[in-house]
């Protein structure tokens, strides 16, 4: 029979667990990966579980595509989303400068096309 101490004990250890698992998940090379307010809502979370399905996002919601790919998804999610910063919520993130350039040298590439047909298909 367990006293008092004991379950407050057992309590105190799963609340440590949930927390430090939570940590671990959003760590990114000792960085916490904090998603923005506006990309973390649940139509947000859904979009990024299925680009990280898709193989464009890893774990901590940065790109596994080219610079030009990566600007092209950001351009889609924040469309999705209605965010109307969308450069700069996204250069945050991934820490990288020059998105909306990236995006713009993406519109003059054949690929740009196929890959937003990708997207589409795969963000759906």
């Amino acid at each position: 029979m367990m006293n008092i101490i004991d379950e407050e004990m057992i309590k105190l250890l799963k609340l440590l667990h949930e927390k430090l698992h939570q940590t671990d998940n959003n760590n990114q090379g000792g960085i916490t990966v904090n998603l923005p307010a506006p990309l973390r809502t649940p139509e947000a979370m859904a979009l990024w579980h299925k680009a990280q399905d898709a193989g464009y996002v890893d774990k901590n919601y940065q790109p596994l595509i080219s610079r030009t790919q990566s600007a092209m998804l950001a351009f889609e999610i924040t469309k999705r989303l209605r965010i109307r910063n969308k450069w700069k919520i996204f250069e945050e993130l991934w820490h990288r400068q020059n998105i909306r350039s990236d995006y713009n040298k993406a519109l003059n590439q054949q690929q740009y096309y196929d890959f937003v047909d990708e997207l589409k298909k795969n963000l759906s």
